[in-house]
């Protein structure tokens, strides 16, 4: 029996510009991500016949799970027979601006297609995985990643240096789709060069990246949620470069000049959330094991 082990990781905002509103009431976006040490772990096993999924959050073990729906979508597309077995060791903090749901759906169609031998290409994966979410397809591929438009436009670059993290999140969670409409009611006009962003991360100038750090969303968080701009005040009193919001939130995360500070601002940091991390950038989405 094949089996699978599958580190599939977090992703973290740099940037996050909206550039207005366009059909069908989709963003446009222009963002660049990267991929980070917090991750969870799937197991998927060769399996005689269905679709058996598992996860150690409780709430979300159903068909409406995204990893059981990619699961789904690449076993029909390809008329198996087969099944497979499929656990979710959850934890990617949610509703946190992560990427959890989306990079473990790409995960699953990434270790099915690798489990089976079913040999589909990066064309036809990324169509699948577009159908199951817009943001789904930007984890097929590893590194420092651009997205605009609705997510249909990325672009890569390798990623060599690490940088150190300290990730925070309360206990109050966001809805995207509540952030997004606020956010129509009051927009952010300041725009970010994202490439003067991706050429600092590639330096490793942590000063020219902290300047070109920003997030459309923030402030729009903030009014929902109060307690982000606390987290953000925290971080940068404990000796963060720079602190901001990840997607839509809630999760607040801080870069730090190196591992030291870091780890010792997570000290501090951990007696007052309850979801803290220490994290580093890394350059891989996602990591596959065969057994």
């Amino acid at each position: 029996m094949a089996f699978l082990f599958i580190q599939s990781r977090a992703k973290l905002n740099l940037s996050l510009n909206v550039l207005g509103i366009i059909e069908n009431n989709y963003h446009n976006l222009d963002m660049v991500i990267c991929p980070v040490s917090m991750h969870d772990e799937i197991t998927i096993e060769t399996a005689n016949e269905g679709i058996n999924f598992s996860c150690t959050d409780k709430s979300i073990e159903n068909a409406n799970n995204l990893v059981y729906k990619a699961a789904e979508k690449i076993l029909n597309y390809v008329n198996s027979d087969k099944g497979v077995n499929i656990h979710l060791n959850k934890r990617i903090w949610m509703q946190a601006g992560m990427g959890g749901g989306s990079g473990n759906a790409a995960a699953a169609l990434l270790g099915i297609n690798d489990l089976y031998e079913l040999n589909l290409n990066k064309t036809q994966l990324s169509d699948l995985a577009v159908s199951l979410g817009a943001d789904v397809p930007l984890f097929l591929n590893n590194g420092l990643t651009r997205v605009q438009g609705i997510g249909e436009i990325v672009e890569y670059y390798p990623i060599e240096n690490k940088i150190h993290i300290v990730a925070v999140k309360g206990e109050e969670g966001l809805s995207t789709k509540d952030v997004f409409r606020f956010y129509d009611t009051n927009p952010c006009r300041k725009i970010v060069d994202n490439q003067l962003l991706i050429k600092a991360f590639q330096e490793n100038n942590l000063d020219d990246l902290s300047k070109n750090m920003h997030n459309c969303l923030q402030s729009t968080a903030i009014i929902l949620n109060e307690t982000i701009s606390q987290s953000i005040d925290y971080l940068k009193r404990y000796g963060a470069v720079n602190a901001m919001l990840t997607g839509s939130g809630s999760a607040i995360y801080g870069i730090f000049k190196d591992q030291k500070t870091a780890e010792e601002a997570h000290y501090k940091l951990k007696n007052e959330y309850k979801n803290c991390m220490y994290m580093t950038t890394e350059s891989e989405y996602i990591t596959i094991k065969k057994y």
